[in-house]
């Protein structure tokens, strides 16, 4: 089976809006093995949810239009994960970027871009938090104090 694992970490703060470094690995897996990695970082401006949302871009934008694998996406933020698993951004994009509440999305026009890379890039996306066999790969990307075992907020 071939795929496309998306890492990101980010030091970013949950809520608090501040400079951070984002760090991503993207990954082509064939047959359960990893075939080809591209890892990078940048430093972004923004909070947990903001920074991961910047690494999603920049992850996304690294594959071929027209991609027919499976993309995952493995992050620490719970809300990036609810929103893609539950495809909430679809209905979002059909409100005008407004919730159910009728509020604007928080980060609306980073989600709005994740959107047109999905449609270009990735038509079966999912999310997931990291789990223990994967906390060399978060290790690498900057996450020193990272347990995999931690709850997510």
């Amino acid at each position: 089976m071939k795929e496309i694992r998306i890492y990101i970490h980010t030091d970013a703060q949950i809520r608090a809006w501040t400079r951070c470094i984002m760090a991503y690995s993207i990954q082509y897996i064939k047959d359960g093995q990893m075939a080809a990695e591209r890892t990078d970082r940048a430093a972004v401006e923004g909070h947990q949810k903001a920074a991961t949302l910047e690494g999603l871009i920049s992850t996304l934008t690294r594959i071929a239009d027209g991609n027919a694998l499976p993309v995952t996406v493995i992050c620490h933020c719970p809300g990036v994960i609810a929103a893609i698993n539950q495809e909430q951004y679809s209905a979002w994009s059909r409100n005008g970027w407004k919730n159910s509440q009728g509020n604007e999305v928080e980060c609306a026009a980073l989600w709005e871009r994740v959107v047109e890379l999905i449609d270009k890039k990735a038509p079966e996306l999912t999310a997931r938090p990291p789990e223990d066999s994967e906390t060399e790969i978060m290790h690498k990307l900057g996450a020193e104090t990272f347990d995999p075992k931690t709850p997510l907020r």
